[in-house]
């Protein structure tokens, strides 16, 4: 609701209509937030999550062979905003099935 004041013009005498508006507070300054360091391959292992290239690749395999353990069960994955993520834990379940610990003696690596 506007509230009108009457107040007289300087110059003529006659009442001139004006409105009050609220009056805008200046906006607040933020601060710039120290960046934060980026996580290590054991933190994300345990706190974090990973998107399915990523997991291919930690994994060495193909991206389609990581959908069809998704699609088969044997993978299991959670929506975040619109995107298919694997967590942290899941892939290192993932990683020492005996399925992965066979691909990594293919390579002649140690299982993870």
């Amino acid at each position: 609701m506007i509230d009108r004041i009457e107040s007289t013009d300087h110059e003529a005498g006659e009442p001139v209509a004006e409105t009050s508006a609220p009056v805008a507070q200046p906006a607040k300054i933020k601060k710039p937030r120290k960046p934060l360091r980026p996580l290590t391959l054991e933190e994300r292992l345990l706190h974090g999550c990973f998107s399915i290239p990523e997991v291919a690749q930690l994994c060495e395999c193909s991206v389609s062979s990581i959908n069809k353990d998704l699609r088969e069960g044997r993978l299991t994955a959670v929506k975040m905003g619109g995107r298919t993520r694997i967590l942290g834990p899941e892939l290192t379940r993932y990683r020492s099935t005996e399925r992965n610990v066979k691909r990594a003696a293919k390579r002649g690596e140690q299982p993870a």
